[in-house]
């Protein structure tokens, strides 16, 4: 067949000749080209080029049309389900046509459209390549050197999710060398063995994926480490509340299962984690519900969420602040939610509690300073009586020689309790960071540190006494405002006679109007008024400069703010002051935390008397804070725990509708089934005897007498016939509390 396009060129050829000759003078000469056809041939290139492109078209339109086929079968798809409204026969049609999909392999059609989208853009580039290196080898470089780029980075892409199936990159080759690669090696990949994955399910990539998300092969936290990132990248991306109040809303969920808490775990050990001070954050987020409109909603998700981080992380801690000025609010508007902080405030200190517990180093001989200490607040606040009560005879100003006895007395009993009390205070100080872990134990932590003396110059009859200390009326003063009811058996003081000018300048008109001074100033007044009354005078000088301050900076506040929370109460029962109970707090913490969290709990609840409780919530503290024991108490914390269950025995007892008991009945039968085998010592069964009242033992120890605790390795081996009688008293003090709470019950029926 011959070219078009040569016999066109020919005939061009010959109409130039004919003109040419016409125009010439001789025209004999006039000579035809040969309009002979040659056969025509096309280059290789061309034919190549040809069949590329028009591949490459083919595909592109066989690609559109089966994408609009498929978007019409979908549309169809839906349309014959969603035209029936009744449900059965809606989900019928529906069944019947998913069926029908799946048997078909509808979704193999939709995956081939891709391919042949990337087929035909191979095939294109291919052509292209062809036709330019005919042309110019300039040109076919430039564009061959971007389509080489696009080709490593599409080999990058297919082979990428082979190399880490956590790759996003994917190519429709990827599957398919995926398989193949499975059919060469004849067996899994490195690592899978180890997961349980089949050849069958590892022939899908997608799956491959799946199964390395649930589970890292070789690392048996790495899903939990993934879900950890996950977690803090999207706890640090919440930028304000109302993003924040969806993620709190999820944490109680979210905790309570496994994964769940593993994640939790693994995020707050992460390397620059924010996830442990979430706390924080969510007590911000409550002090913005708790105003004059409180927001109900958001404070019940915070609350939730901060007893769940307690409740499912108590052994990793979590931080918080103080909670109890939000505690006081929610006592006036909601004593349900005032409960649940609560529970989040003792559970939020029990961690930290029991991991600063193991560096404490109590001395040997605390229990001996405590009883000391408390022996020597008594006496001093028994001869401030003794010298008011004197003032205030009628003789009282004009005996001087039984005043002058008296004040010597009083002066000698102020120095020693200032030794006695600042010994004390050297030693338990150094442990105030477990005291200020317990709310309840604040009133100890809040105690004055500065210690003042008193200089008394030019004094006949008390030259010995140039400087007075006048430490244990600080720490009268503070327990007599701050602490309710008061540690100690103290009545208001009365009113004393002037009778001449003050000694001290603490009782300056300016200065005594200062109230947090004034229980400390009106301590002072007897003492003032007795050296008035023998003449003593002070001068100018002496006014202005004889209380003189051994450390600290300043006077710290004696008492609470007003508008503040109500002051705590102290743990301390008859027979043991308050530091003795603080000694015996310690010494449970040494060992342990047994009992100290519990009498945390239960402290807190008569501080802030809830009338409203969830009990489940209340249980579930009690889980945390008191856990089943396995082993025998300490006799310290036996002590304690006595203690601690007579509260709330006696609760229980006095409860009524406007002042519920929080605990149930199956919580207070747990506590009362764990006292049978916690009264081991002499000690704990005879306090236990007395504190119940069971009758076994009666007058054992006064009122008044001190408790002979010491500590736990210095109680002298018992005899066997010893150890039968402590379990005989122990069991019947057992009966005795259980047939007490039954004839309780029984009251409360009728």
């Amino acid at each position: 067949m011959d070219n078009s396009g040569d016999v066109t060129t020919a005939l061009l050829g010959q109409l130039l000749a004919v003109q040419v000759a016409t125009a010439s003078t001789n025209r004999s000469t006039l000579q035809l080209p040969d309009l002979s056809t040659r056969p025509f041939s096309p280059s290789h290139s061309a034919v190549a080029v040809n069949i590329l492109w028009f591949l490459s078209l083919a595909c592109s339109l066989a690609a559109a049309l089966c994408a609009t086929l498929i978007q019409q079968w979908v549309r169809d798809y839906l349309q014959r389900i969603q035209r029936h409204t009744q449900p059965l026969r809606r989900a019928r049609v529906r069944a019947f046509l998913f069926a029908g999909s799946e048997k078909w392999r509808m979704d193999q059609v939709v995956e081939s459209i891709p391919p042949l989208l990337h087929m035909s853009l191979f095939l294109f580039f291919a052509g292209l390549f062809v036709f330019l290196s005919s042309l110019n080898k300039a040109v076919t470089g430039a564009v061959a050197a971007i389509v080489a780029c696009f080709m490593c980075f599409y080999g990058f892409a297919t082979f990428a999710p082979l190399l880490d199936p956590s790759a996003p990159f994917e190519t429709p080759l990827s599957s398919i060398l995926w398989r193949l690669i499975l059919v060469l090696r004849g067996k899994l990949p490195h690592g899978f063995k180890d997961i349980g994955i089949y050849t069958t399910a590892m022939a899908d990539l997608p799956n491959v994926r799946v199964r390395f998300a649930m589970h890292t092969p070789g690392d048996i936290e790495g899903a939990a480490r993934q879900d950890a990132k996950a977690l803090q990248w999207a706890y640090e991306r919440i930028t304000d509340d109302r993003e924040l109040e969806p993620f709190v809303d999820g944490i109680p969920g979210f905790l309570s299962s496994a994964d769940g808490y593993k994640t939790w775990r693994v995020a707050s050990r992460l390397r620059g984690s924010t996830v442990w001070a979430v706390g924080n954050r969510l007590t911000v987020l409550l002090d913005g519900c708790l105003t004059s409109t409180p927001n109900f909603k958001r404070a019940s998700i915070c609350l939730d969420a901060l007893f769940a981080l307690c409740l499912y992380y108590p052994r990793y801690g979590v931080s918080l602040r103080d909670f109890s000025r939000q505690i006081t609010t929610m006592v006036v508007w909601n004593n349900t939610f005032a409960s649940k902080a609560i529970c989040i405030s003792v559970m939020s200190s029990h961690p930290f509690l029991l991991s600063h517990s193991r560096y404490l180093d109590i001395p040997q001989n605390i229990h001996e300073l405590s009883q000391q200490a408390d022996k020597a607040v008594r006496e001093v606040d028994d001869l401030r009586r003794r010298l008011e009560e004197t003032l205030q005879s009628p003789s009282g100003f004009d005996d001087k020689f039984v005043l002058v006895q008296l004040l010597r007395g009083y002066m000698d009993a102020l120095q020693l309790a200032g030794a006695q009390l600042s010994a004390w205070a050297d030693v338990v100080n150094s442990h105030s960071i477990i005291l200020d872990m317990v709310p309840a134990l604040s009133w100890y932590v809040s105690l004055p540190r500065d210690r003042y003396s008193i200089t008394l110059r030019n004094v006949p009859s008390f030259e010995a006494y140039q400087s007075l200390q006048i430490y244990a009326h600080q720490i009268l003063a503070y327990m007599r405002v701050t602490i309710s009811p008061p540690l100690l058996d103290i009545t208001t003081l009365p009113t004393l006679p002037e009778r001449s000018s003050t000694w001290f300048p603490l009782f300056d008109p300016a200065v005594f109007s200062r109230e947090e001074y004034k229980s400390l100033c009106r301590e002072l007044k007897p003492l003032s008024s007795a050296l008035n009354a023998l003449g003593f005078k002070p001068t100018a000088d002496q006014t202005m400069d004889n209380i003189t301050q051994t450390r600290g900076p300043a006077v710290r506040p004696l008492h609470s703010q007003p508008g503040s929370s109500p002051p705590p109460l102290p743990l301390s029962f008859a027979g043991c002051g308050p530091f003795g109970s603080l000694a015996l707090i310690l010494q449970d913490c040494k060992d342990g935390c047994r009992v100290t969290s519990l009498l945390d709990f239960v402290a807190t609840l008569k501080r802030y008397a809830p009338k409203a409780v969830e009990p489940f919530v209340i249980t579930q503290t009690l889980d945390i804070v008191y856990p089943r024991q396995t082993t025998t108490l300490p006799e310290a914390s036996q002590l304690l725990f006595v203690r601690a269950l007579d509260e709330i025995l006696t609760w229980e007892r006095e409860a009524k509708p406007d002042k519920p008991c929080p605990f149930s009945d199956i919580d207070i039968t747990r506590l009362v089934a764990s006292l049978e085998h916690n009264l081991t010592h002499e000690l704990s069964v005879r306090f236990a005897e007395d504190t119940f009242g069971s009758g076994i033992v009666q007058g054992l120890q006064s009122p008044g007498s001190e408790l002979a605790i010491g500590m736990p390795h210095m109680e002298p081996s018992l005899t066997q016939d010893a150890d039968k009688d402590i379990y005989n008293r122990s069991q019947e003090v057992y009966k005795y509390i259980v047939s007490q709470r039954k004839a309780l019950r029984n009251r409360m029926e009728k």
